[in-house]
């Protein structure tokens, strides 16, 4: 129904059309009728005649003779349409599709960077056409430091050094050419050729490369110029002819003969017993000497043989005589009886009151004898008092024999006033919280006199201790093991400063041993083997770096490693002493103890840069072959330190040196 009212409503637009547009026609006078332009804006060619309806405008309507087409991004779109054969007009069924317009999405995004423009590309989801948007500049390279990749190899030849961008990510490169060096003419003297080797002619070699300039041609070996001289043989040596040549001293030899030999005239004198004898040879052409040793005939002895002493009969010791030279070695002496060597053996103990029974026997002989051994008597001790003995009232003593434990006494004492002891006696021992009391004591009785107090022993604390560190405090806390009594706390400060008394010492060939310095926050120093210990590096005498470990104990905890070195010591006194004929300078310096060589420097300027001329033993060097001008000199020592490494002294101050022409 709803294609029905659009063709009949088509229809009556085109019969107006045509009724309004025929009178113009008419009137125009040409035949031609322009019909207005379609809904896509395109114009339809004129109508050859003029109609009141479309040839398309049928029921039913024929089919379309337009195809449908659909919008585009960029384009606008239409449903099927019909052509008027006659006039032109065209008709779409739905009308126009205006065009969509791009659906754009972020497809990539390109961050700046050196050489490369950043950026955001968008991409069309329906057309895949692309558009760039938020454009950025590309960023300039962040060089590095030059590299050289390739040194100058030859005077003539460049090198190339090159340095990389320091951008993450970038591998940009830049190249830049290093100029050669570039010849540096240097004079070569005149050598003579030898009788052996080649010699040149003066002139001028590259100091860096050996590339000749000018001049330095070959000149050939002179060869030898021999002169004969004829040697005789002799006793020891072979003839021969000899070559020496009279310019180089090269010799050679031939015409060898074989040496003729000693003719020895002999000569012997006898050994004896303990002196050698010898064979003396001498030669009655070159008058050689030899002699030849004759070893001693050693002594003939005849032999005393030894007899041992026994307890009571006497004996002898060995003797010695030589039968061929008399001499005595030893003279056979009598040796006394060793006498008997007893052991003994108790019959009957001897008493205080009674006489003993002794036997005898020698252990070497079995001979015996029986002693009586007289009684030794009582031997009485101290007198003792009793106890109820009182000096000023009086008593009984008695005493006992140190021997036999026999009693003597008692026996009655009259009053004798005290007799008081030197020393003191502790009636009452004082404790940490209470005195004590001494007194003389009667040595009779048991009187006492001069009572004295005895002042509290001091506490006998059972400590604490929280060890001091170098960062924290220490405490030391007790209690008395007597009393029971807690002690005052006692603060320990914390190691502040631990160094050593110095650093730094110059070699002298003597082991350093620095002292080292312990204080405490509270700056009073702590006491070595009691607070700390220091272990030395063994050695320190090389040059060097050592170590000194110090390690708190007692009250204390913790350690430190402290550092000295021994240097070289820098050279002193150099002079010079200049050649202008030779164009030589001859260094000459201090030498520094411990040194093993020197290194000799040399510049133009005083401040100037210095370049190393030689590394020798001794304390001298002379410099050949300079041109006239002033030059600085300066000098340093080097040795191997206690990690066998070479170590180098400070510089030698400069010495100016002015060589005349």
């Amino acid at each position: 129904m709803k294609q029905f009212w659009k063709k009949s409503l088509a229809a009556l637009l085109a019969l107006l059309m045509v009724l309004t547009m025929a009178p113009l026609a008419v009137f125009a006078g040409d035949g031609d009728t322009t019909p207005p332009a379609d809904q896509t804006g395109t114009e339809t060619p004129p109508a050859t005649e003029p109609h009141l309806k479309h040839s398309f405008e049928t029921d039913p309507m024929p089919a379309p003779d337009i195809p449908a087409k659909q919008p585009t991004c960029t384009e606008d779109g239409h449903g099927p349409g019909w052509t008027c054969s006659v006039c032109g007009y065209v008709m779409y069924e739905d009308g126009n599709y205006k065009a969509k317009g791009h659906d754009w999405q972020l497809k990539e995004t390109i961050t700046a960077a050196c050489g490369v423009e950043g950026k955001k590309i968008y991409e069309c989801s329906r057309c895949h056409a692309t558009e760039e948007r938020d454009k950025v500049a590309a960023l300039e390279h962040v060089w590095g430091e030059w590299k050289t990749v390739k040194e100058p190899n030859s005077c003539t030849e460049t090198g190339e050094k090159q340095r990389h961008c320091t951008r993450p990510g970038c591998n940009g490169v830049e190249y830049e050419v290093i100029p050669a060096a570039n010849h540096k003419p240097q004079e070569v003297k005149e050598v003579k050729a030898t009788c052996t080797t080649a010699g040149n002619k003066a002139g001028t070699k590259c100091a860096v490369c050996g590339e000749v300039l000018s001049g330095c041609e070959t000149v050939a070996p002179l060869g030898h110029d021999y002169q004969e001289k004829v040697i005789k043989p002799t006793c020891t040596e072979g003839g021969k002819t000899t070559h020496t040549c009279s310019r180089c001293k090269d010799s050679y030899e031939d015409n060898l003969t074989e040496a003729l030999g000693h003719d020895y005239k002999i000569k012997t004198t006898d050994p004896t017993c303990t002196e050698k004898g010898k064979k003396t040879g001498t030669c009655q052409r070159c008058g050689d000497k030899y002699t030849k040793e004759i070893d001693p005939l050693g002594h003939d002895w005849e032999i005393v043989e030894a007899v041992a002493p026994t307890c009571t009969e006497p004996g002898n010791t060995e003797g010695k005589k030589c039968k061929t030279c008399g001499k005595v070695e030893s003279v056979s002496k009598e040796l006394p009886a060793k006498g008997h060597t007893f052991t003994t053996e108790i019959v009957t103990p001897v008493t205080c009151e009674a006489n003993g029974l002794t036997k005898k026997y020698c252990i070497e002989c079995n001979y015996s004898e029986t002693l009586v051994e007289p009684a030794t008597g009582h031997k009485w001790g101290d007198w003792i008092y009793s106890d109820s003995f009182k000096c000023d009232v009086g008593g009984e003593r008695y005493r006992i024999c140190d021997n036999c434990g026999e009693k003597d006494g008692p026996e009655p004492v009259k009053p004798q006033g005290h007799s008081w002891s030197k020393e003191w006696t502790v009636d009452t021992p004082a404790t940490c919280t209470t005195k004590g009391y001494k007194s003389h004591h009667c040595t009779r009785c048991d009187a006492k006199n001069d009572i004295t107090t005895v002042a509290k022993l001091p506490h006998s604390y059972i400590d604490k201790v929280t060890k001091a560190t170098t960062k924290k405090d220490g405490l030391i806390t007790g209690v008395c093991s007597v009393c029971g009594v807690e002690r005052k706390p006692i603060t320990l400060k914390r190691v502040k400063t631990i160094k050593l008394s110095k650093t730094s010492y110059t070699y002298d060939g003597k082991a350093k041993k620095p002292s080292v310095v312990v204080k405490g926050a509270d700056g009073k120093k702590l006491k070595k083997d009691t607070d700390y210990k220091v272990t030395y590096a063994s050695g320190r005498k090389k040059v060097g770096t050592y170590t000194v470990k110090v390690k708190l104990i007692g009250n204390y905890s913790g350690s430190k490693k402290l550092k000295f070195t021994i240097a070289l010591g820098t050279p002193k006194g150099l002079e010079a002493e200049t050649n202008k004929a030779k164009k030589t300078i001859t260094l000459s310096w201090a030498a520094v103890k411990g040194a093993s060589k020197y290194v000799v420097y040399c510049a133009t300027e005083k401040n100037g840069e210095y370049e190393k001329l030689a590394t020798v033993k001794k304390a001298v060097y002379t410099v050949k072959t300079l041109k006239p001008g002033t030059y600085y000199f300066k000098v340093c020592a080097m040795a191997k330190n206690n990690k066998d490494k070479t170590v180098y002294s400070e510089y030698s101050s400069p010495l100016k040196v002015k060589l005349a022409k």
